[in-house]
């Protein structure tokens, strides 16, 4: 008896198999490819004592800034980069300046603040040479 030709043995249905087949395959591929690896865990850094220095951080950390009783409060050159959370103490509260960043997005940004002292409100102003206390941060994926 003679093998019954179906429709899949027809040239149009194997090449739908074929398609169908890879289809199901890259998609396979691609599922197994977007896995990534464990996302690493934010991390929480202390800003340098030291002016003019460089911090590297990834989106999700946290930057601690700690500074003397004469500094204003610490703030960012680019807060849709490094958003500042909170602050506290600094010039007239005779606590130490602090502040929290956190790292929000990919780009670099700058903390800064600066020295302020009661003499150099009154008058006759005092000759007190201010203090510019500067950190770079740079920020990845």
């Amino acid at each position: 008896m003679a093998p019954v030709a179906t429709d899949a043995d027809t040239p149009v249905m194997r090449t739908r198999v074929v398609a169908i087949s890879c289809c199901i395959s890259a998609l396979s591929l691609g599922v197994g490819g977007a896995t990534a690896a464990t996302p690493r865990p934010p991390r929480t850094f202390t800003a340098p004592s030291q002016s003019n220095q460089t911090v590297h951080m990834h989106v999700g950390d946290k930057l601690k800034v700690h500074l003397g009783t004469s500094y204003r409060h610490p703030h960012s050159s680019r807060p849709k980069v490094l958003e500042r959370l909170s602050y506290s103490g600094g010039y007239g509260t005779n606590t130490d300046a602090r502040a929290t960043f956190k790292a929000i997005a990919t780009g670099r940004a700058d903390v800064t603040a600066e020295t302020d002292y009661p003499c150099l409100h009154t008058t006759p102003r005092c000759e007190l040479a201010q203090q510019i206390y500067v950190v770079h941060v740079v920020v990845k994926q």
